[in-house]
This record gives structure tokens, C-alpha cells and sequence, in this order.
């Protein structure tokens, strides 16, 4: 048993386990379950969603809500001492929808899901009785007639046709021996929505057909699915190419992350829906995996038969093994089909430095041959970012610094490197750990594509996909040892390379070099690293006072500047020749299919944000720091037209318009008209438990929750 707050004025509570409600003043045949909750003095409690005991006899009770009724007929003899009838409502295989999740949202008494079974159910059925179900849409006229449903005694199954209707529902109850009414409940705000739940949750079939709609995503065009699938339908390419956009648009690093990706996630939400109707799309809580720590890549998500494997090794080309494993990165020579996005020389959607021509996608831990073991961010990073909230930037920044962190680099990696990091490794053992290994390895695609070295390196424009190679003929790879042109005599090599005025053309010339030189070459980009990059605090320190001899103003903890300037050149090295990641380390990382689960989580948030009496009254002004396209609240568009909301949108004049972040932040109102989803759950995040209604810093954690998901870990 665990104290929650119950909301809305409630007082503490003691829930048992289920916290489903739908048992409270069940028959004694116990068909239904257990108790439900009670005070701390053992006072039974209705759910927020039931009117209490008639204080008195009367036609009819309301709780307030103006929404929930009850009443009795003649076939009741003494109103004052009868229950008032009571109803539940469930997706059939799963529980009923969170009470704490329905009272955050506060407009509806029930959330029902559109083209799946939902089971309506009398809660406090007696012998003798029959049960009728009225359902009405508030808006169409559409009743029960005109559903798919079937009835079994006083449960109701029944498929509702889309989100975002309202209906009206009545249960009336019938005396068999009299045929009299004896009591009836109805209630006039039942919401059908979609339901986001966390991919562990979900019933296997469901999760298959998520991934077979994902599938068709990840192999279909654009152009072939529209035809098959209708317009709602938009292939991997589309996406990859917005995400990657070379446009402008800043879709990280500021206050447009928050928009912006539950924009794309809308996006292909309606397309994988147009593949099979009513699918789940599911978010990944990786903050739950937090605690696999140096095994992160054993979670649950890398199954062959979910997303595929991530530690997978250079021999095999760092391809995925599982159902993704044939997943093509979008080619688009000439940039023809996708002129507004970053292409690499070769003419694939990716980063512009990255010199890979594979054509499978690619996905692993593994940096230079070593395999690194950093895991994923907790739950109670997320904690302290609502703990210690200022404004709406600061909280975004520290969601993206601290718990966003490093998904994307922990999946991109880096072959074809010019050192070997195990090699590193076991040469510095007696000082260099495999966590700041692994610390350095996330950040090594950033700094291989960063500005701070761009007085370093060269890279080229442009590459050829049949005469040239990352190594060309003349060379192999360090960490597997191959080259794809070794029986081409004609073949070259196409990769960044140090600027001819450095001197420095191989890699043991760096060896040579002052360590103040090589530190001058790293000292803009470790500055970076050190104000924002995850855990940087746990691995560097800053020396403020630096001087002529005590030039390095950052080091490594525990490490002498003798040594910090052994691992500075190690890092160089593979800085000044560097090798190739992976597209989750680039704009492009929508090329991945475990793209499309991690980004929900932090929409959640905002939800909790804007819900959440503790914190929607806090100061949420859109105080960008960043002047990038489309980042400002109203002055620019951002590459997301109204379309995306369709066919909840009800001003049919912004469907084809490019939207402010101010509309889309109004568009993109938890439990508003313009989108078709809800959340499933506000009280466990990761492994953690939090109320909501109190708030999430990290004082009120509830509890931990050491297996919440069972043997999907």
C-alpha cells in the first residue's frame, strides 16, 4: 500500500494494489474483485467518477460534475437505503483507465478507446435484474444501433468509431419479477481517445501490430503508400528528410523541442494508422532501464523481435539484428527528392560529415571498437528538473541536457576509426576507466562534427558511391580490418582529414605534438561539453584560475595533467581522422524506428506541466534564448502545417497553413479537442512513483518500483 493524493480537493487516500475503482459496492460473489480504496479511518470512498450515497431519497443526484447522474424508479421500495447504480468501463485485456491520469486531465467521467473492444460493465449488478445500455454521440446522433456490440447480462462490448467524440452513456436496471425500472446512472461526458501507453504494457498482439504498421513505414514510400493507404500515409523518407532539415529549423536546444516533436510524432501516427486502423503507438520509458546500467543495451526495446539489438559489432557493418535489420537509409542523389535536407557526400540523408555509404541502417554502442557502457538517465534527473523549475526554458534545457541526455549518441557509435579504443584502454588502464571512456565516446560524433574543429579538419563535399570509399584501396580499417574497395585499383578514398596546415597528416603525428597545442585544439568544444554534456560534472573539472604552466582550465577528475593530456591526445586522434556513426547521432536519426518511442515521454511532461495544479500556475512564458527558424513563439512558422491535426481541427482555414509555435502550442493542449490522444499513466516514471497533484520534485517520491514491468526488462 502506497499514500497518493487524490486530487481536486480530495483527501489522502490508501489505494490497494489494483487502483482500478471499478469494484466499489460489488455483489458479494465477488465476480468483480476487491474493496477499492479507503480513508486511513477505513471509510469506503466512491471514485471521483460515482456519486456518493443519496443523503436523502430523490429522482436524481448529481456530484457536482453537472456530467454523472443516478436516480431510482418504482422498482425500488426505499430509495434512502438502496446503492445507487454504478457502472465501469474497461478496454477489454487491459485495466481501466487511471483514476489519477482521468482526474489530471479533469473533463470527463470516463475515457473510452476508439476501434478497440471496450467493455462497459454494471459495478454493482444484483440477481433479478436486467440491463439495458443506452450510448449516444453527442455531436453525430449515432447510438448503440449503430456500433458494433454485443451484450452478455449487464456487460456491454462495444467498438466506438473514432477519437475525439463525446458521448452520452445510461445504464438502466429492470426488475425481472416486476419489469420495473429500479435504478439508472448515466453519465454525459464519456471521451473517446487514443491511449499512449508504455510499449511494455501493451498486449502482445497489440505490440505486434504496432510494429507490423511500423514496418510498412520503414519500407513503403510516400508515393507508393498514398496509393495503398490513402493520404494520411507518409514513408520514413518524408520524415527522415524534416527532421534533418537544412532549412534552418533548430528542433533540439530550445523551446521548439517541446512542439515540435509531438508534431512529428502526430505525424506518423496518422500514418501508421492508415496502415492498420486504430493501432496503438506506444512510448518507451527508458528512465525504467536506468537500472540495467552497464548492460543498458540488454533492455527490453532491443529484442530482434521489438527494435533489434544494439551492440552490434563493426564486422557486420554496426547492422541491427531483428525485424529492422533491412532498413534502408533514404538515397537521394543530386538532392532531387529532399532539396531542403542535409544530405552526406555520398547523397544520403545524414550528417555532412559522417562518410559512410552503407545503405542498411546502422545502430550500436560500440566507439572505436569499444563497447560503452553509460547508461540511460533516471528518474531522478526528471525529478529535479520539476523541483527546481524557473521558467519554461530553463526546465526544457534541463530535460534535454539531463534526461533527454545522450539517447541519440548512445545508438549512433563510430567505426572505421584510425585507433583502436579497447587498444587505449588497456595502454592507460591504471587510469583511464571504461565510464570515462564511455563519457568521451558519446561525445565523439558531436565533436567530429562540430565548428570548434572546423581549423582542424576537411571534409568533402561530395563522394562518389561507385569509385570511392571511406578508405579507399590503399587502406584498411583499424577496428575490422577491410575495405570495400581492396580489389578496386581505381578506387579512393573519401574521408575528413586534418587541413594540410596543421602538419599533421597521420595519426602518430599527433604524438608528436605540445600538449598546449593539443589542448587549444580541444578547449572550445570541451567548454561545451562541460556547461551542458551529460554527467560532464561527474568526469571533468574546471580550473578557473589557470596561468602560463597551469594552462588547462578542463581536466579530468582524479586524473594529473600528465594524464589528462595523454587521453586529450587520444581524443584528437579520433577527432582529426574520424570515423563513421550511425544516423541517431544526426538530424537523420528518424531514419530509426526506436526514434518514434523515445520523444512521448517528454511530451508527457509538458502534459504534467500544464495539468498539474502544482506547476500550470508557475511562469510558462515562451522565453526562447534561441533566434533560430521557427524557435520564436509567433513571429516565424515552423515547417508544420494545420494538416497534422486533422480531422480534429476545427478551423478548417489553418489545415493548410504553416503554424506559429503559439498555435501549436494551443493545438497541442493535453486532453484539448485538436488532438486525439491521452496518456495512460502520470503516477510511474521510470522507477519511480510520483503524485502529480503534490508535485515531482524529488522530496515527494513516493516510492521505488524495483519491477514494474515484470520480465519485460
Amino acid at each position: 500500500k502506497h499514500t497518493e493524493s487524490c486530487g481536486k480537493g480530495c483527501s489522502e487516500t490508501v489505494y490497494d494494489d489494483d487502483t482500478t475503482f471499478d469494484t466499489v459496492g460489488a455483489s458479494s460473489d465477488g465476480e468483480d474483485g476487491g474493496d477499492g480504496p479507503i480513508t486511513t479511518d477505513g471509510t469506503l470512498i466512491p471514485p471521483s467518477s460515482v456519486a456518493p450515497h443519496p443523503v436523502r431519497s430523490g429522482e436524481t443526484f448529481s456530484d457536482g460534475s453537472e456530467t454523472l447522474t443516478y436516480g431510482f424508479g418504482p422498482g425500488t421500495a426505499d430509495p434512502t437505503s438502496a446503492d445507487p447504480l454504478t457502472f465501469g468501463m474497461h478496454r477489454d485485456g487491459y485495466a481501466a483507465f487511471s483514476s489519477v491520469a482521468l482526474g489530471l486531465y479533469g473533463k470527463w467521467d470516463y475515457v473510452v478507446e476508439p476501434h478497440v473492444t471496450m467493455v462497459l460493465h454494471a459495478t454493482n449488478h444484483v440477481a433479478g435484474a436486467s440491463y439495458s445500455w443506452q450510448l449516444t454521440n453527442a455531436e453525430t446522433g449515432e447510438t448503440l444501433d449503430d456500433l458494433e456490440y454485443s451484450q452478455h447480462g449487464h456487460s456491454l462490448s462495444v467498438i466506438f468509431p473514432a477519437a475525439n467524440d463525446l458521448w452520452q452513456v445510461r445504464l438502466s436496471e429492470t426488475s425481472l419479477e416486476t419489469n420495473e425500472v429500479m435504478r439508472w446512472t448515466q453519465s454525459t461526458s464519456v471521451m473517446s481517445k487514443y491511449v499512449r501507453r508504455e510499449i511494455r504494457t501493451l498486449a502482445k498482439e497489440d505490440r505486434d501490430r504496432y510494429f507490423e504498421a511500423m514496418e510498412v513505414v520503414f519500407s513503403v514510400t510516400t508515393e507508393e503508400g498514398q496509393k495503398k493507404y490513402g493520404r494520411h500515409y507518409l514513408g520514413h523518407g518524408h520524415l527522415t528528410a524534416l527532421h534533418n532539415s537544412d532549412g534552418g529549423y533548430k528542433y533540439h536546444g530550445n523551446l521548439f523541442f517541446l512542439t515540435s516533436h509531438p508534431a512529428f510524432q502526430l505525424k506518423i501516427e496518422r500514418s501508421l494508422r492508415a496502415v492498420k486502423r486504430g493501432v496503438d503507438c506506444p512510448y518507451w520509458d527508458f528512465m525504467a532501464d536506468a537500472n540495467l546500467g552497464d548492460e543498458w543495451y540488454n533492455a527490453t526495446v532491443y529484442r530482434e523481435d521489438w527494435f533489434g539489438s544494439c551492440d552490434n559489432s563493426e564486422a557486420d557493418d554496426a547492422r541491427l539484428r531483428g525485424r529492422f535489420r533491412d532498413v534502408q537509409l533514404v538515397y537521394d542523389k543530386n538532392s532531387t527528392s529532399f532539396p531542403l535536407s542535409n544530405h552526406n557526400p555520398y547523397g544520403f540523408l545524414h550528417e555532412e560529415k559522417s562518410l559512410g555509404k552503407e545503405t542498411y541502417l546502422q545502430r550500436t554502442n560500440h566507439v572505436c571498437g569499444f563497447s560503452t557502457i553509460q547508461g540511460f538517465s533516471s528518474c531522478h534527473r526528471m525529478a529535479d528538473c520539476f523541483s527546481n523549475y524557473t521558467d519554461l526554458y530553463e526546465w526544457d534545457q534541463c530535460l534535454e541536457d539531463y534526461v533527454h541526455a545522450n539517447l541519440h549518441q548512445m545508438h549512433a557509435g563510430m567505426w572505421e576509426c584510425s585507433i583502436d579504443w579497447n587498444e587505449e584502454l588497456e595502454t592507460y588502464k591504471s587510469f583511464l576507466s571504461p565510464h570515462l571512456l564511455s563519457f568521451l565516446g558519446y561525445q565523439l560524433s558531436a565533436a567530429a562534427r562540430s565548428s570548434a574543429f572546423d581549423d582542424l579538419i576537411t571534409c568533402p563535399s561530395s563522394c562518389d558511391v561507385d569509385t570511392q570509399d571511406f578508405w579507399g584501396s590503399g587502406d584498411v580499417s583499424i577496428t575490422d580490418g577491410t575495405s570495400s574497395c581492396d580489389e578496386s585499383s581505381s578506387c579512393s578514398s573519401c574521408r575528413c582529414k586534418p587541413w594540410s596546415s596543421t602538419n599533421i597528416t597521420t595519426v602518430s603525428d599527433i604524438d608528436k605534438l605540445d600538449d598546449y597545442v593539443v589542448y587549444t585544439y580541444l578547449e572550445e568544444f570541451y567548454s561545451g561539453i562541460y556547461s551542458s554534456g551529460y554527467l560532464s560534472k561527474d568526469f571533468m573539472d574546471e580550473n578557473a584560475n589557470t596561468t602560463t604552466d597551469d594552462y588547462m582550465q578542463y581536466t579530468f577528475k582524479g586524473l594529473s595533467d600528465a594524464q589528462t593530456a595523454l587521453v586529450n591526445k587520444m581524443f584528437l586522434k579520433s577527432i582529426a581522422f574520424p570515423g563513421v556513426w550511425g544516423v541517431m547521432g544526426s538530424g537523420a536519426a528518424t531514419n530509426d524506428p526506436i526514434f518514434w518511442v523515445m520523444h512521448q515521454m517528454f511530451d508527457k511532461m509538458v502534459h504534467v506541466l500544464r495539468l498539474s495544479p502544482t506547476y500550470n500556475q508557475m511562469n510558462v512564458t515562451w522565453n526562447n534564448h534561441e533566434g533560430t527558424k521557427g524557435s520564436d513563439w509567433k513571429g516565424t512558422t515552423t515547417p508544420f502545417k494545420g494538416e497534422i491535426f486533422e480531422p480534429y481541427l476545427k478551423n478548417s482555414t489553418l489545415i493548410t497553413e504553416y503554424l506559429t509555435n503559439k498555435q501549436l502550442w494551443a493545438l497541442l493542449e493535453p486532453g484539448g479537442d485538436s488532438i486525439p490522444y491521452v496518456y495512460d499513466d502520470f503516477t510511474e516514471w521510470g522507477n519511480c512513483a510520483f503524485d502529480p497533484f503534490a508535485g515531482l520534485g524529488t522530496d515527494e517520491l513516493l516510492y521505488e518500483i524495483t519491477d514494474r514491468f515484470g520480465g519485460l526488462r
